[in-house]
């Protein structure tokens, strides 16, 4: 059978360059609205896919996406954004019935791999539909939430794997032994959860690769300023493309829940690492550091700021040294507009700079000094502003100085010293640049040695 796509968009010159792109390669259609997408899907389908953009005169592209959903849960649907209406894109999405979502202006290469994965994720639902049907067709007993055949080998046919139940919020707190499906992902095991969202280990068949997947917490995906967060996440993260950033590679939506597809890092965090041995060996204090700088580097060059560096954010990969530093959920591309938090502290206690606790806007030096509390940590197994309560915490770091670090490791070379005390410095404009911080730990890896 061939498998379909539809076009829709209501401006002509879009639609044309989008179509002619993709016939090279597809067997494509188009519509310039969504009553007249709605036609073609009743009188041209059945289709595969269908792009659809988000703002077009009369019925738009989230409503008609829904009403496919509603009519042909078999297509796979993915909807086109521009920046200006990414907020919208969050509730389409929330809405439920969006596999994915990419933003105007979309590069070829990225349009015609997420039309790659979506053609993949329609064979593999179309495939098990016919196999379930042909095992109710010819009486096999069928049993579990998920139409388990009592002969799952079956699935092991052509590649398919065995069927798996939908994702649902309370696989949260009780998952299910043998997984679950989320979109076009197989949810294996979660590995940790977060203030905004819970992470699982999982396997992407279309493309036959372990990956991590990140969505926002059950409990709290209705709340809009956790959307906002989610959707700046997104945004943020996927702008990054660096070899010490953990790599997004796609956001969508699948029965209702927001989720980002992300690089899986085999290894600990930083922090698990910090608490099972104490202080580091010199070099691995620089190694560490370097690293993280140089994460910020690409991120601030893209007027990005993770505004909650700590050591739970930085993923050490298993047998290689690679440092990662991923969660950006609570980053902002500076040029944005809107979107602060309205006078909550956002960041965790014993990272954050005075200058965020007094309110000021946040600003990469913000996350230098995170940095600096970091290193402070590495180097010495403590905390640079202990206290028992985060109010004495955060007094801590307004108003006191860190300890000296050679009070708790007489072995600190002064040069480490003095960049852990430069970063920490309270005032923003005398601490380093993630550039500057970056050379004086390259240039300090030889001294390490």
């Amino acid at each position: 059978m061939i498998e379909k796509i539809l076009l829709v968009d209501d401006e002509p010159n879009v639609l044309a360059g989008f179509a002619r792109q993709l016939r090279e390669s597809h067997t494509v259609e188009t519509a310039p609205g969504g009553a007249e997408a709605l036609d073609a899907l009743d009188t041209r389908g059945p289709f595969a896919v269908v792009v659809s953009d988000m703002r077009m005169p009369g019925m738009d592209g989230a409503a008609f996406l829904a009403r496919a959903r509603d009519r042909y849960p078999d297509t796979v649907r993915i909807l086109l954004t521009g920046y200006a209406d990414i907020q919208s894109a969050i509730e389409a999405i929330n809405r439920g019935g969006i596999f994915r979502f990419l933003t105007k202006p979309c590069p070829p290469h990225i349009l015609t791999g997420a039309l790659d994965d979506a053609l993949a994720h329609y064979r593999l639902v179309t495939a098990e539909r016919e196999l379930v049907d042909m095992a109710l067709r010819d009486s096999v007993p069928v049993v579990g939430e998920g139409l388990a055949l009592a002969n799952p080998s079956a699935f092991a046919l052509g590649g398919i794997r065995p069927l798996l139940p939908e994702f649902r919020p309370e696989f949260v707190q009780q998952f299910p032994a043998g997984g679950c499906r989320l979109g076009g992902y197989e949810l294996l095991e979660p590995l940790g959860r977060g203030t905004m969202g819970v992470v699982f280990k999982a396997f992407e068949p279309s493309l036959n690769r372990e990956l991590a997947i990140k969505i926002v917490a059950p409990d709290l995906v209705q709340s809009t300023r956790v959307r906002q967060r989610f959707a700046r996440e997104v945004r943020a993260a996927a702008a990054i493309r660096h070899e010490n950033v953990v790599a997004v590679y796609a956001v969508g939506e699948s029965a209702g829940v927001p989720y980002l597809a992300m690089e899986y890092v085999a290894g600990d965090c930083l922090e698990a690492h910090l608490i099972q041995h104490g202080a580091l060996p010199i070099p691995r204090v620089v190694g560490i550091g370097r690293q993280i700088a140089a994460a910020l580097v690409a991120a601030h060059a893209r007027r990005i700021v993770h505004r909650d560096l700590k050591p739970a954010n930085v993923l050490l990969e298993a047998g290689t040294g690679v440092v990662k530093l991923t969660d950006f959920g609570l980053a902002r591309a500076l040029d944005e507009v809107g979107m602060t938090a309205n006078g909550a502290l956002v960041g965790t206690a014993h990272f954050m700079a005075p200058e965020v606790i007094e309110g000021q806007p946040v600003a990469p030096a913000s996350d230098l000094f995170a940095l600096g509390a970091v290193l402070y940590e590495m180097a010495t197994g403590r905390v640079a502003f202990p206290g028992n309560t985060v109010a004495s915490v955060l007094h801590a770091i307004c108003a006191s100085e860190p300890e000296p670090p050679i009070r708790l490791r007489p072995d600190l070379p002064e040069w480490l010293i003095e960049i852990i005390l430069w970063l920490l410095d309270k005032a923003p404009a005398r601490r380093p640049t993630a550039a500057q911080t970056l050379d004086a730990l390259s240039a300090s890896l030889e001294l390490a040695s």
